[in-house]
């Protein structure tokens, strides 16, 4: 504790003893021993509130600094003032519950994932084509893992978000996060709006038809996707076959079917 801290408590220890001691000078012994009590109780609690005023500073010092390792946290802070104002409450929610650095940065994880549907729609043509890239790389290492973890990554409203830290591999999660920050960025600076999807109905039609010479009658599982006891391997295996079926394409047909894709949700 510095010096201007000690000498605050012992001035307000000196002012509650003269206002319980009446005639400190007379009772000149009664007044050490509150003078000395009244000392050590505002020095212990004051000492206390520093430590945790400095547990408090330090708890958000470290989660600030992991945070600023992500790409995409820069371009919320830039471009999403409201979003950048929950995770600042986040991080206060966490501290009160005393959860841990790892726990508050998963929260915030899941925070900047919704940000994928709010941008992704508008963002550049490279940027979208990029994240799609990134997004059948994790689908095929959480399927290879486990169908369900596939179904939650796919359908989070429906069964549940997952930390997916936990499933994919470091370097996965590093892209992920980049390739994110532009579709930040560039879904925020300059979005895109196409409003003409002529031409989707005839490459769609062809890439469905890829899928049924590929999987046959099995292929009809992409049009209902939470139909009791579907093959949920078998699923994820064609959905990765459907995305890559689009990035096949010339970049302006994966964009417009992507665009139209993602319009519809």
């Amino acid at each position: 504790m510095n010096l201007g801290l000690a000498i605050a408590v012992g001035a307000f220890a000196t002012l509650i003893t003269h206002i319980i001691v009446r005639k400190p000078r007379k009772r000149w012994v009664c007044y050490t021993i509150v003078f000395i009590s009244f000392s050590g109780v505002f020095f212990t609690i004051t000492c206390l509130y520093t430590v945790r005023e400095s547990n408090t500073q330090k708890f958000f010092s470290d989660v600030e600094v992991t945070l600023r390792e992500m790409p995409a946290y820069k371009q919320i802070s830039q471009y999403d003032p409201e979003t950048y104002q929950r995770i600042q409450i986040e991080i206060q929610k966490s501290l009160e519950k005393g959860e841990n650095k790892s726990q508050t940065i998963q929260k915030i994880r899941l925070i900047i994932a919704e940000l994928v549907e709010k941008y992704l729609p508008y963002a550049s043509d490279e940027a979208l084509l990029v994240y799609m890239s990134v997004i059948i790389q994790e689908i095929e290492e959480l399927a290879g893992k486990s169908p369900e973890l596939c179904f939650q990554f796919l359908f989070p409203k429906q069964y549940g978000a997952i930390d997916v830290t936990r499933y994919i591999r470091p370097e996965t999660q590093k892209a992920d996060l980049e390739s994110l920050a532009v579709v930040i960025r560039t879904g925020a600076e300059n979005p895109v709006h196409i409003q003409d999807f002529s031409g989707y109905d005839a490459l769609i039609e062809n890439i469905i038809t890829n899928l049924h010479e590929m999987y046959g009658d099995d292929a009809l599982l992409l049009e209902n996707p939470h139909a009791p006891g579907i093959d949920k391997e078998k699923f994820c295996r064609m959905m990765v076959t459907l995305y890559r079926e689009i990035l096949k394409l010339p970049k302006k047909d994966s964009v417009l079917i992507l665009r139209r894709m993602l319009a519809t949700k």
